[in-house]
């Protein structure tokens, strides 16, 4: 289990929210916390043990004093563990129980304990014994063997160094998974007891077969003294054995971590299998070993027999006990040999499978390393890239306003033109009624006059003088009118004529306003298409190929924001590749300087193995 990352708020010395990203860090090496007295370095440690199982990592202190005394009632108390287990990620969230203001009125109340934990999947577990038991079943350890594991608490070293042993092998085989070995263990010791008890009973067969030889005192009593020497050098190469097997079991379990990996699990695998097999090789070569040595003194005593009537066959048997016991110390030391032999062929094994398997790493790191130098090289232009499009993106984004300001003085200047044209269809109709009530109103004005003379013709008389004129004599006076517009109705038809003339005149000056800004607008426009070069002129279809012209940059202005996401994944796959490369790189010199000394050293153990076969 490593942790991530972990957020804590109004927890011990932390009052307000606080975030430790040790994912910054890096995945190498070791972190040293470090902090005068009461900054707050094992209430880190208390976090994360409370975020896991809901306990402080002391035993000094209980649940109900890990909210902070510096936390108002507003803040809230919490943890967030952010954590990686066997390359996943899971998230636990938990609090304490502690008081807290009150959401409505202006009391307290007090918060109940909760945790929560996502998994990696997304599916999630609630509930402070329901997250404990999930987080204990993940981890395979509980809070116990938590704290003597992955941490030592202040005060809590000697625990450790004081556990039982029993708790210890129970703690290391859950953690390491060792029941595999512990079968391996049992079944050598089966097989161990099966040896012993088949020797006891090939001495026993022995001690009777000597009992039972009769001869001259000394060769009697050599005989049985052989017996017992037998006896003892099959036990010891036996115990010798049992030794080694135990102590290449204990190096085993001390490998445990480095066979978690799959290779080291398979070349694990197959260590065990060859000790296995050797050691019933060894066990059976013993057998044969005491089968072949009861067979000999079976022939010993039969010759020993037969030299108590044949006298003179003593010195050759004699002879031949001495070979034997010559034998059997040749023996001794071709087993010597032959386990020496074996514990290097062991090692031979092993450093080659390391030697393999650091082969493939570096194999693997070269490929790798070349498929990113040739992306990174595809990658070199993304930035360049990228500002390209921006600046693209940028002049089309002001073009386009400035097109767009032009296309509504456009409209703008159409709308004028159309008013204009009313205005002006308008004013004819107005101007046109004018000069007709005008025409009407001097016919009328002209007639009225005319009768107004008739009426005072009426009143001449001969001789006598005219008022108007004054005159005596009247040739011609005028004549009575029949029908004469009164005085009312010359004032209406004036009236009438003087609303339509100011009408038109006000008409007259609307339009020229009108014709004024359509002239501006055009002056506008006409400046704004040459200063785009934009390629479109001021004619019917001008507003249409605007339109055309800015969806047109609309689509390529989209063009450019799609190619501007599209680099930023590049980029930032290249910004990786420049950080990765060079510590691969590092890797693959380390990696290359540790296979040529296995290299090397292989080659001396193998030297020492040809050595021994010669030997043996």
């Amino acid at each position: 289990m490593r942790p991530l990352k972990v957020t804590v708020c109004g927890f011990g010395p932390y009052c307000k929210e606080s975030c430790i990203d040790f994912s910054k860090l890096g995945k190498q090496g070791l972190y040293l916390i470090t902090g005068d007295t009461g900054a707050g370095k094992t209430s880190l440690f208390d976090a994360i043990v409370f975020a896991l199982y809901g306990e402080p990592s002391g035993n000094y202190r209980t649940e109900q004093m890990l909210r902070s005394v510096y936390a108002d009632l507003d803040t809230p108390t919490f943890v967030e563990l952010e954590f990686e287990y066997k390359g996943k990620i899971y998230k636990v969230k938990r609090n304490p129980k502690y008081e807290r203001r009150a959401k409505r009125g202006g009391g307290t109340t007090v918060q109940s304990a909760d945790a929560e934990l996502i998994m990696e999947d997304g599916t999630a577990v609630s509930g402070s014994s329901n997250v404990t038991a999930a987080v204990t079943d993940l981890l395979k350890i509980d809070r116990s063997q938590f704290m003597q594991i992955a941490m030592i608490a202040q005060g809590d070293f000697q625990k450790l160094i004081f556990s039982d042993t029993a708790d210890r092998q129970k703690i290391l085989r859950s953690l390491f998974d060792t029941a595999l070995y512990d079968k391996i263990q049992a079944e050598l010791s089966r097989d161990i007891s099966t040896v012993n008890e088949s020797l006891r009973r090939y001495n026993a067969a022995i001690e009777q077969y000597l009992s039972g030889i009769v001869g001259g005192g000394n060769d009697v009593d050599f005989i049985r003294q052989k017996k017992g020497l037998i006896s003892k050098e099959d036990i010891e190469l036996i115990d010798s054995m049992n030794e080694k097997d135990s102590a290449s079991l204990r190096d085993l379990k001390k490998k445990n971590s480095a066979l978690q990996e799959e290779l080291g699990a398979q070349n694990a695998r197959v260590e065990k299998a060859s000790a296995y097999t050797k050691a019933k090789e060894n066990l059976s070569a013993a057998k044969k070993l005491a089968e072949s040595l009861a067979l000999e003194l079976r022939k010993a005593e039969t010759r020993l027999n037969a030299a108590e009537e044949r006298e003179g066959e003593k010195e050759n048997l004699e002879a031949e006990k001495l070979s034997l016991e010559a034998k059997m110390d040749d023996y001794d030391r071709l087993a010597q040999m032959e386990d020496e032999l074996a514990e290097q062929n062991a090692s031979v094994v092993q450093l080659s499978a390391s030697q393999e398997k650091m082969e493939k790493e570096i194999a693997s790191l070269t490929e790798s390393l070349e498929f990113d130098s040739e992306k990174l090289k595809s990658l070199q232009d993304c930035e360049k890239n990228k500002l390209e499009y921006e600046a693209k993106a940028e002049a089309l984004k002001s073009k386009g306003t400035f097109l767009a300001s032009i296309r509504k003085s456009l409209a703008e200047k159409e709308e004028c033109e159309k008013q204009l044209s009313v205005a002006q269809k308008k004013y004819v109709e107005v101007a046109d009624k004018a000069r007709e009530l005008e025409c009407e109103y001097n016919q009328k004005h002209r007639i009225f006059l005319d009768g107004q003379a008739g009426l005072l013709a009426l009143s001449l008389e001969k001789d006598k003088p005219c008022p108007v004129c004054g005159s005596t004599n009247h040739p011609s006076p005028a004549k009575k009118m029949d029908s004469l517009p009164s005085q009312d109705q010359l004032e209406e038809l004036l009236e009438q004529k003087e609303k339509f003339s100011d009408e038109a005149n006000s008409m007259s000056l609307e339009c020229a306003g009108i014709k004024s800004k359509v002239s501006e607008k055009t002056a506008f426009i006409e400046q704004g298409l040459e200063e785009s070069g934009c390629g479109v002129k001021l004619d019917g279809k001008a507003l249409e190929n605007l339109d055309s012209l800015l969806a047109k940059m609309r689509e390529e202005y989209k063009d450019c924001d799609k190619s501007i996401k599209a680099e930023l994944p590049r980029i930032a796959a290249k910004k990786e590749l420049e950080l990765s490369i060079p510590e691969n790189q590092k890797k693959l010199r380390e990696l290359s300087a540790n296979l040529s000394e296995a290299k090397s050293m292989l080659a001396e153990k193998r030297t020492v193995c040809e050595q021994k076969k010669i030997r043996i």
